[in-house]
């Protein structure tokens, strides 16, 4: 933990001589085989230089962890590597790299996401496919797949007039930030990607709105 001495100088605390620790990136996304790589940074701080003791936990079943420097004499770098992928179950992972040297311990979090192939095709759900009388801001919902969701609205079946589309989402469904157009056929798709590529497209469904949908503002600013 960082930590601070009883002097006062200059206006301020001086903060007594230790480390820092970085590991990037947040979130690895990897296809079985392939392995995982981090950067593990090891700063100076007020000129410290004791070796630091890296380590890793959490890593998937299977896996192996390395570091290619350890300890690491600030200020310096390491890079971690998670191999084996093959071996462990596809899904969503929290490791936690710590550093470890005369003034303590200091941990981060990183993810390691593991897929073992395209995502399948999602499911529409919500707008019930034909639906009429719907809200020009509808929730969007479909069935969940392993990846990151992308979604389309048009105008037309060909999507030639995309009127909303999102991109990076991490649940299984959208609502629209701008209203949509009253009283117009709707036609909406969902796909998702992964470490593998980019999966099937969901089949096309179509939905009709309604009336413009009129939303309150509270005090909170939430509609």
């Amino acid at each position: 933990p960082w930590s601070v001495s009883e002097e006062f100088s200059g206006g301020g605390y001086l903060q007594e001589p230790t480390f820092s620790l970085v590991a990037t990136p947040e979130e690895a996304v990897v296809c079985a085989p392939e392995s995982a790589v981090y950067t593990v940074g090891v700063g100076s701080v007020q000129g410290f230089s004791d070796p630091v003791d890296l380590a890793v936990s959490g890593q998937p079943a299977g896996t192996t962890a390395s570091f290619s420097v350890d300890p690491v004499t600030p200020s310096g770098s390491s890079t971690l590597t998670i191999s084996n992928t093959g071996a462990a179950t596809p899904g969503d992972t929290v490791l936690s790299v710590s550093g470890t040297s005369t003034t303590g311990t200091q941990t981060r979090s990183v993810r390691l996401s593991i897929s073992d192939g395209k995502p399948a095709a999602p499911t529409p759900l919500t707008p019930a496919d034909g639906a009429t009388d719907q809200s020009t801001r509808p929730a969007l919902t479909w069935t969940e797949v392993m990846g990151s969701y992308s979604v389309e609205i048009a105008t037309d079946p060909g999507f030639a007039n995309i009127v909303d589309n999102a991109a990076g989402l991490t649940v299984a469904g959208h609502t629209q930030l701008a209203a949509l157009d009253a009283y117009t056929v709707h036609y909406w798709r969902v796909w998702a990607e992964n470490g593998c590529g980019v999966g099937l497209q969901s089949p096309t469904w179509s939905f009709t709105t309604g009336e413009q949908t009129v939303f309150v503002i509270g005090l909170d600013g939430r509609a």
